[in-house]
């Protein structure tokens, strides 16, 4: 079995293997096998496309993942990785692949090797990794020319990440005082030296003002220049500390009951989930309309508001939508999220743990497919609606379910927005803050990470009398 800091080096390397969507085998089908997979399974990682082992070709598969002997692999598949599921056996499987011409350098946990060290590396050291693959696909898929500026570690961790990810490099690197031709096979050059170029990312940390200074000076103001971390839509961000230190969450009895059951089935915090329970029993004074929630993944917050409501007497009906196949519409606005994440659910998880938690489910129904697109035709026409959680992480779809639902929305309804202020959603704060001064809402930032905004009545247009 892996120990402790292998096992973590393991789910470092297996989660930016699925990040950069690299297709990999395993060698090896015991024990340390059967680890890797239990983190792959429990973390919604890609999995191996086959599994190699010269001990078990007796069997056709492992874990329902094609089974193949060394001698085998060129019938296979192309990958671009071997794990190497072993803490005993790495020189033998070495030597293994080496006999049968298998091309890769194998990525073994247990040593210190430069394959597994430089993937290693490259996924936990740079923290700008996915922000810079997101903006890179955006450039190659919209035919921009792009540079990097900076010629230092920073530009060569910025490298090695599309490097490894299969990304296309930069046309030039630009550097003020170039101290070598080439970094890593790419042109260093001084930017006055390029008068074409559509787009440029800042690739240092230290001196990134005074980048964005020069790229300015040096391209008279045609080139903003993206800088890793920075929103493209001009947020400011900030870390943000408190002094606050009331905790009502950890007092109160049926909240921590109820929060216990459902954690397990949410990436949202306890401080989140605690204010959906406070606004959930706030529109219990409205005295009508449904509830609804788009984006439940595992149900863990769909499940919570529903206990919540039945608490209040809230007797409508409760909606939850997903499409339990991760994330949709994502666009230009949308940094981090490409579409497709979050996709480690089902119905059936999110069925079992409402059967779990709740007696009666006749009012709770699971919506499965887009919403508004799929399924909004499910919900009766004159339904409306006095509580509504928006969880989709961009900017298209949130737009989308609010535009449905304002117009069902009671006065007085109130719509929580989750992951409202983070760096990786960007689209969702856009949307807010573009509803923001529309003057049939009120619409209030709360720090955890939510935006909630709560409907006006109608105006009262009536004539006033003499």
């Amino acid at each position: 079995m892996l120990t402790t800091a292998e096992m973590k080096a393991a789910i470092t390397t297996l989660a930016f293997l699925n990040l950069t969507g690299r297709k990999y085998a395993l060698y090896g089908a015991g024990k340390v096998a059967s680890q890797l997979m239990d983190a792959v399974e429990s973390n919604g990682f890609l999995p191996p496309v086959f599994v190699i082992d010269s001990k078990y070709t007796y069997a056709s598969s492992f874990r329902n993942i094609p089974l193949v002997s060394p001698g085998h692999v060129a019938d296979m598949p192309k990958v671009d990785e071997i794990v190497l599921a072993t803490n005993r056996f790495a020189p033998d499987m070495r030597m293994e692949m080496q006999r049968h011409g298998i091309p890769l350098s194998p990525i073994d946990f247990t040593s210190g090797h430069s394959q597994a060290s430089r993937l290693i590396a490259v996924a936990t050291a740079f923290r700008h990794g996915p922000e810079l693959l997101a903006t890179v696909r955006r450039f190659v898929d919209n035919g921009k020319m792009f540079a990097f500026y900076g010629a230092g570690k920073f530009c060569r961790s910025m490298l090695c990440t599309i490097a490894t990810a299969g990304r296309p490099p930069p046309k030039w690197i630009f550097d003020d005082n170039p101290t070598s031709a080439t970094l890593l096979s790419i042109p260093v050059v001084r930017p006055s030296d390029i008068p074409e170029i559509d787009e440029i990312v800042v690739a240092s940390d230290t001196f990134a003002a005074t980048i964005r200074r020069r790229v300015q000076d040096v391209f008279r103001g045609r080139l903003t220049p993206r800088v890793l971390g920075d929103s493209p839509h001009g947020f400011v961000y900030d870390d943000i500390r408190l002094p606050s230190r009331y905790s009502p969450w950890n007092g109160e009895a049926a909240f921590v009951t109820a929060h216990n059951k459902v954690a397990r089935h949410t990436l949202v915090d306890k401080y989140r989930c605690y204010e959906l329970w406070q606004l959930v029993a706030q529109s219990a004074k409205l005295g009508r309309g449904a509830i609804l929630e788009v984006g439940v993944w595992r149900g863990g917050t769909g499940t919570l508001m529903a206990m919540q409501a039945r608490r209040c007497g809230i007797a409508d009906n409760v909606y939850l939508c997903d499409t339990f196949a991760g994330v949709v519409k994502a666009g230009g606005t949308d940094t981090f999220y490409s579409g497709g994440e979050h996709a480690n659910t089902s119905k059936d998880v999110v069925e079992e743990l409402l059967r779990e938690t709740l007696d009666d489910l006749k009012s709770i129904h699971l919506l499965k497919g887009i919403f508004p697109d799929d399924t909004a035709s499910l919900i009766p026409v004159d339904e409306q609606f006095r509580f509504c959680h928006i969880d989709v992480d961009v900017y298209e779809s949130a737009s989308a379910v609010l535009a449905w639902l304002w117009d069902r929305l009671i006065p007085g309804g109130i719509v929580v927005f989750d992951d409202y202020g983070w760096k990786t959603t960007p689209g969702v704060t856009l949307l807010v803050n573009e509803h923001a001064m529309l003057k049939d809402r009120i619409v209030m930032y709360n720090l955890n990470g939510h935006a909630v905004m709560i409907k006006l009545p109608a105006p009262d247009i009536s004539p006033a009398l003499p």
